[in-house]
């Protein structure tokens, strides 16, 4: 694997050549427990909680999943953890924010607890002031 990683270094950028080695390289120290990603069914329960904050879907990626809200994605669903794009908005309405990382190298996402994932408003508010803060998405050609 790591030697098809090496090959396709020609056609790939280096940043994502190192992101696929890291995660490859981390996966080799797990057991399959170690290594869970989230039920559909709470990837649909999350969904519905934030759907009062606009268009709101959810993409697989790399075996988690990410969250968009009008088309601007917003959040990221890994290890059966609730990371929230950092924001102003989102980091007043928080008050105290936990950070944490979704995988690693990434920059620091707002960790939201599951305690949280209950309040169906409170979870749509720091959506929808998320999405609202983020820019558009740039349109491929």
């Amino acid at each position: 694997m790591l030697e098809k990683l090496q090959q396709k270094q020609r056609l790939l950028p280096a940043f994502y050549i190192n992101m696929l080695q890291d995660i490859w390289l981390s996966n080799l120290s797990c057991s399959a427990e170690d290594t869970m990603s989230c039920t559909q069914a709470k990837i649909d329960f999350l969904v519905t909680q934030m759907k009062e904050a606009g268009s709101i879907r959810a993409k697989k990626m790399f075996g988690e999943y990410g969250i968009y809200c009008d088309e601007k994605i917003v959040a990221l669903v890994c290890d059966d953890q609730l990371f929230v794009k950092p924001t102003q908005a989102g980091e007043e309405f928080i008050g105290e924010v936990v950070e944490g990382f979704p995988y690693p190298k990434a920059k620091p996402y707002f960790l939201v607890p599951e305690k949280k994932w209950e309040d169906k408003n409170w979870l749509a508010e720091l959506i929808r002031l998320t999405a609202a803060e983020l820019p558009a998405r740039k349109k491929k050609f």
